[in-house]
Protein backbone atom coordinates (compact mmCIF):
# COMPACT_ATOMS: atom_id res chain seq x y z
CA UNK A 1 0.00 0.00 0.00
CA UNK A 2 2.85 2.66 0.99
CA UNK A 3 4.39 2.00 -2.65
CA UNK A 4 1.47 2.44 -4.52
CA UNK A 5 0.29 5.49 -2.45
CA UNK A 6 4.50 6.61 -3.27
CA UNK A 7 3.97 5.91 -7.22
CA UNK A 8 0.25 8.12 -7.06
CA UNK A 9 1.78 10.68 -5.42
CA UNK A 10 5.19 11.14 -7.64
CA UNK A 11 2.93 10.50 -10.76
CA UNK A 12 0.06 13.53 -9.30
CA UNK A 13 3.24 15.82 -8.74
CA UNK A 14 4.25 15.21 -12.65
CA UNK A 15 0.89 15.63 -14.21
CA UNK A 16 -0.09 18.54 -12.21
CA UNK A 17 3.13 20.02 -13.45
CA UNK A 18 2.68 19.00 -16.97
CA UNK A 19 -0.80 20.51 -17.20
CA UNK A 20 -0.55 24.19 -16.55
CA UNK A 21 1.56 24.48 -20.11
CA UNK A 22 -0.98 21.85 -21.55
CA UNK A 23 -4.10 23.38 -20.39
CA UNK A 24 -2.29 27.01 -20.88
CA UNK A 25 -1.24 26.85 -24.46
CA UNK A 26 -4.84 26.69 -25.56
CA UNK A 27 -5.73 29.38 -23.70
CA UNK A 28 -2.92 32.29 -23.60
CA UNK A 29 0.60 32.63 -25.27
CA UNK A 30 3.22 30.55 -24.54
CA UNK A 31 5.43 33.35 -23.66
CA UNK A 32 2.77 33.83 -20.64
CA UNK A 33 2.82 30.60 -19.45
CA UNK A 34 4.95 30.75 -16.25
CA UNK A 35 6.14 27.26 -14.72
CA UNK A 36 4.49 24.83 -11.91
CA UNK A 37 6.10 23.07 -9.49
CA UNK A 38 2.62 20.92 -8.92
CA UNK A 39 2.76 20.31 -5.35
CA UNK A 40 -0.51 21.93 -5.04
CA UNK A 41 -1.93 19.99 -7.73
CA UNK A 42 -1.11 16.84 -6.00
CA UNK A 43 -2.53 18.03 -3.07
CA UNK A 44 -5.75 18.60 -5.07
CA UNK A 45 -5.09 14.85 -6.84
CA UNK A 46 -5.06 13.53 -3.00
CA UNK A 47 -7.96 15.16 -2.02
CA UNK A 48 -10.17 14.24 -4.92
CA UNK A 49 -8.83 10.51 -4.54
CA UNK A 50 -10.22 11.27 -0.72
CA UNK A 51 -13.55 12.05 -1.87
CA UNK A 52 -14.15 9.72 -4.83
CA UNK A 53 -12.85 6.69 -2.69
CA UNK A 54 -15.05 7.84 0.77
CA UNK A 55 -18.19 9.48 -0.51
CA UNK A 56 -19.25 9.43 2.90
CA UNK A 57 -16.61 11.47 4.66
CA UNK A 58 -16.24 15.47 5.73
CA UNK A 59 -14.16 17.73 6.11
CA UNK A 60 -14.18 21.28 7.93
CA UNK A 61 -12.44 24.54 7.19
CA UNK A 62 -9.97 26.06 10.08
CA UNK A 63 -12.16 29.24 10.09
CA UNK A 64 -15.08 27.53 10.67
CA UNK A 65 -14.50 24.24 12.47
CA UNK A 66 -17.90 23.12 13.73
CA UNK A 67 -19.33 23.52 10.36
CA UNK A 68 -18.78 19.71 8.57
CA UNK A 69 -19.14 20.02 4.61
CA UNK A 70 -19.38 16.42 2.75
CA UNK A 71 -15.89 16.25 0.60
CA UNK A 72 -17.37 15.46 -2.42
CA UNK A 73 -18.99 19.25 -2.36
CA UNK A 74 -15.89 20.79 -1.18
CA UNK A 75 -13.93 18.90 -3.96
CA UNK A 76 -16.86 20.26 -6.45
CA UNK A 77 -16.42 23.99 -4.58
CA UNK A 78 -12.29 24.08 -4.95
CA UNK A 79 -12.83 22.84 -8.58
CA UNK A 80 -15.46 25.12 -9.68
CA UNK A 81 -13.55 27.93 -8.18
CA UNK A 82 -10.78 26.93 -10.07
CA UNK A 83 -12.59 27.02 -13.18
CA UNK A 84 -13.70 30.61 -12.58
CA UNK A 85 -10.50 31.53 -12.34
CA UNK A 86 -9.05 30.23 -15.28
CA UNK A 87 -11.63 31.84 -17.22
CA UNK A 88 -11.20 34.99 -15.21
CA UNK A 89 -7.68 35.12 -15.90
CA UNK A 90 -6.85 34.87 -11.76
CA UNK A 91 -2.95 34.60 -11.81
CA UNK A 92 -3.06 34.27 -7.60
CA UNK A 93 -3.00 30.27 -7.57
CA UNK A 94 -2.11 28.05 -10.31
CA UNK A 95 -5.51 27.09 -11.59
CA UNK A 96 -4.31 24.59 -14.26
CA UNK A 97 -2.27 22.67 -11.89
CA UNK A 98 -5.22 22.45 -9.35
CA UNK A 99 -7.81 21.20 -12.36
CA UNK A 100 -4.98 19.01 -13.44
CA UNK A 101 -4.30 17.35 -9.81
CA UNK A 102 -8.41 16.97 -9.41
CA UNK A 103 -8.46 15.24 -12.90
CA UNK A 104 -5.25 13.39 -12.13
CA UNK A 105 -6.99 12.14 -8.58
CA UNK A 106 -10.31 11.39 -10.68
CA UNK A 107 -8.68 9.25 -13.12
CA UNK A 108 -6.54 7.46 -10.85
CA UNK A 109 -9.43 6.62 -8.53
CA UNK A 110 -11.34 4.61 -11.95
CA UNK A 111 -8.42 2.61 -13.30
CA UNK A 112 -5.05 3.40 -11.21
CA UNK A 113 -5.03 0.52 -9.47
CA UNK A 114 -5.92 -1.62 -12.23
CA UNK A 115 -3.55 -0.04 -14.17
CA UNK A 116 -0.15 -1.03 -11.21
CA UNK A 117 -2.09 -4.41 -11.49
CA UNK A 118 -1.46 -4.52 -15.46
CA UNK A 119 2.32 -3.07 -15.32
CA UNK A 120 2.84 -5.77 -12.40
CA UNK A 121 2.17 -8.68 -14.75
CA UNK A 122 3.63 -7.02 -17.61
CA UNK A 123 6.85 -6.67 -16.14
CA UNK A 124 7.34 -8.95 -13.32
CA UNK A 125 8.78 -12.43 -13.84
CA UNK A 126 6.61 -14.90 -15.09
CA UNK A 127 6.06 -17.38 -12.12
CA UNK A 128 5.19 -13.65 -10.30
CA UNK A 129 3.15 -12.66 -13.00
CA UNK A 130 0.64 -15.99 -13.08
CA UNK A 131 -0.02 -15.43 -9.39
CA UNK A 132 -1.36 -11.91 -9.89
CA UNK A 133 -3.50 -12.64 -12.28
CA UNK A 134 -5.05 -15.60 -10.98
CA UNK A 135 -5.70 -13.09 -7.72
CA UNK A 136 -2.88 -15.34 -5.78
CA UNK A 137 -0.82 -12.98 -2.60
CA UNK A 138 3.30 -12.68 -3.33
CA UNK A 139 5.30 -13.94 -0.63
Amino acid sequence: MVAQLTKASAATTVASAFSKPALAAAARPLHDILPSLGASGAIYAAVSLTALGFPDSEVSLIFLPGVLIPSQAAVGGLVCLDIVGVLRGWRMFDHYAHLGGALFGAVYWAWGPRFWDWMRVRLARPEVAKGVQSGEKET
